[in-house]
């Protein structure tokens, strides 16, 4: 079997002959990022091979070889995590019942000491006896009697029955916590509650370390599919980094993990089944039928998550790509709720859009794919210190980059503005061409003239020359990736845009549009009209809400009725598949080309 001697971390491991070097970097889980998964487009999983620079995606082993891991720097991200407020009721699904002096309590009735409990939770105002699972029997007997208790109760909303799922000695009833969770495809964003008062105590936020094996979520079923273990090492690539985030927290804010007894999960439904330990491949192919669509539980120790009393809740998938995050967003907008017509979008790898009418919620997904995540653009990158962030045209080209420094590439909101304004002086035309010089009219000005490299595979537009650029490299948006923008908005707005005709619905009749998600709630909404990610709208139609998905998991946390509430209403949510509508691809292609715009 071929040996490869990775220099880098100083150790030896095998491959079989012919086998890719990807699959075998992945399989030992050597962290070398491949954002398309695999296909030899993006250009992140580059290593060197005897010296040379290979794609590993590309890269057969034949032969013994040496291989160097090129360092890549460790993104720290610009990530949404602010949300909308509104009022809720207060009731969490976590009840403690203080009993001083143990089990010392008069009774002559109880024949078992499992029934004696009951008898305690009744006089502690517990009315229903709640179930007592085989965990908590084992520790009865082992009780003391002059002990002072305190009962841990989950009111689950799921059964609709109350559980006791802890004994605890002492009196514990001021330490209670627990945690939502957004799980993104490329972030993921946790928050840390106290359930005694409702307060937020703290928020942890990290890029989603699974974008290793895919940028998106079909190149990550895609990795699951090509690898026998590959559902394996995303489980545990998602759960060692929410671990490392419980760490963070409870260690800053000297919280005991013994004493986090509830998580509120949600994300897309791919997202969703890899951290339930479930595969996703039947979201690959047609019908992109999910395993569970219901809301589901399990005790977090099963998923290897590590607060040992703790129960996980994922909210409902609504269907397909559509998954608890889109659910979640319903629950922050009170959309299930409201009677008029008012339409959700939540603009990401995957774009996810629901739309309220007086009768019905009807929702679906849209593969926008990572360009507005910054990836499989030129020079692209995420939302960090460096990218470009904010760009407009005056005499010249102005610009916002984020930490105040030096440009290194440019991140989705940055790609938006540049389009959009090259677009509005006609320097780029309606189809997405990127024009010469001699092309451009007389207002526009001979700096941004000279700005325009031309050749023979596609106009360049020159953002940041290699002098004032923070690694010496000149910076350009090129005309594939206008290209590759086109595709994503074009994906988005097809969504929408098919959503309004299903229910026959034009855009000036829907009340608000809410813009969900980091990437929404950071773009220019001005601009994102312009390029035709989303319709014309007025001011007051356009509300963008941060990141609803995960405020409506702290929602679904602290608010046992949210959360009945939101589950009643989603059981009868209609949602189907843009692809399969006759008019997909006819308002797609049309989609493709920018919308006439004003001009100088």
């Amino acid at each position: 079997m071929p040996k490869i001697q990775i220099i880098s971390k100083n150790i030896t491991i095998e491959a079989t002959e012919n086998e890719n070097l990807l699959q075998v970097l992945h399989q030992h889980q050597l962290g070398v990022v491949a954002h398309c998964g695999g296909l030899g487009r993006c250009g992140t999983c580059k290593v060197k091979v005897n010296g040379e620079e290979q794609l590993a995606c590309q890269t057969t082993v034949q032969e013994d070889i040496t291989l160097e891991l090129l360092e890549k720097d460790i993104p720290n991200l610009q990530i949404m995590v602010d949300g909308m407020e509104r009022d809720i009721v207060f009731e969490p699904k976590i009840i403690k019942r203080f009993l001083s002096n143990g089990l010392n309590i008069p009774n002559t009735s109880f024949t078992s000491l499992k029934e004696h409990i009951n008898e305690i939770l009744k006089y502690l105002g517990i009315k229903e006896n709640p179930r007592i699972p085989y965990t908590i029997l084992k520790e009865l007997a082992l009780l003391k009697v002059l002990e002072d208790i305190t009962f841990v109760i989950l009111d689950d909303p799921i059964s609709r029955q109350q559980e006791l799922i802890k004994i605890e000695l002492g009196d514990t009833r001021a330490f209670s916590y627990g945690l939502a969770v957004d799980i993104g495809s490329t972030t993921v964003a946790m928050y840390l509650h106290d359930l005694v008062t409702g307060k937020l105590i703290g928020i942890s936020s990290r890029m989603n370390t699974q974008a290793t094996y895919g940028a998106d979520v079909l190149s990550r079923i895609s990795f699951i599919q090509q690898n026998d273990h590959g559902l394996a090492i995303l489980h545990k690539t998602i759960t060692q980094l929410i671990n490392e985030m419980i760490e963070e927290l409870t260690s800053k804010y000297q919280i005991s993990k013994e004493h986090i007894y509830e998580g509120i999960f949600v994300g897309n439904t791919t997202m969703q089944h890899i951290l339930l330990g479930i595969s996703p491949i039947s979201l690959g192919h047609s019908p992109y039928i999910p395993v569970i669509k219901e809301s589901h539980r399990v005790a977090a120790r099963e998923i290897e998550l590590h607060i040992p009393y703790a129960e996980i809740y994922t909210l409902p998938n609504l269907g397909g790509f559509v998954g608890s995050d889109t659910s979640a967003v319903i629950l922050a907008t009170k959309m299930h709720e409201e009677q008029e017509n008012n339409l959700a979008v939540d603009i990401g790898t995957n774009g996810e859009m629901v739309l309220r009418t007086p009768s019905k919620l009807i929702a679906c997904s849209s593969p926008a794919g990572p360009a507005f995540e910054g990836a499989q653009i030129t020079f692209g990158m995420p939302a960090k210190k460096g990218a470009i962030s904010k760009v407009w045209l005056e005499f010249d080209l102005q610009m916002e980059v984020i930490g105040d420094a030096k440009p290194i590439g440019i991140c989705g909101s940055g790609l938006v503005d540049i389009v959009a304004e090259l677009l509005r002086v006609g320097i780029i035309d309606q189809t997405g061409r990127l024009k010469s010089k001699k092309e451009l009219s007389p207002m526009v000005s001979f700096l941004l003239k000279n700005r325009i490299v031309e050749n023979e595979e596609g106009n360049l537009f020159l953002l940041v020359d290699e002098l004032k650029s923070g690694n010496g490299k000149p910076i350009y948006l090129t005309q594939k990736d206008i290209r590759e923008l086109q595709l994503a908005k074009a994906a988005i707005f097809t969504g929408i845009q098919l959503l309004l005709l299903r229910e026959e619905i034009t855009i000036d009749q829907v009340s608000h549009l809410y813009l969900a998600g980091g990437f929404g709630n950071y773009i220019d909404k001005y601009n994102a009209m312009r390029i035709g990610l989303i319709p014309r709208l007025k001011e007051e139609q356009l509300v963008p809400v941060g990141n609803a998905a995960g405020y409506g998991a702290r929602l679904a946390l602290l608010s046992k009725v949210e959360m009945e509430q939101l589950q009643n209403k989603l059981r009868n949510v209609e949602h189907f598949h843009l692809a399969e509508d006759p008019q997909y691809e006819t308002i797609f292609i049309k989609a493709l080309e920018f919308p006439m715009g004003e001009r100088w």
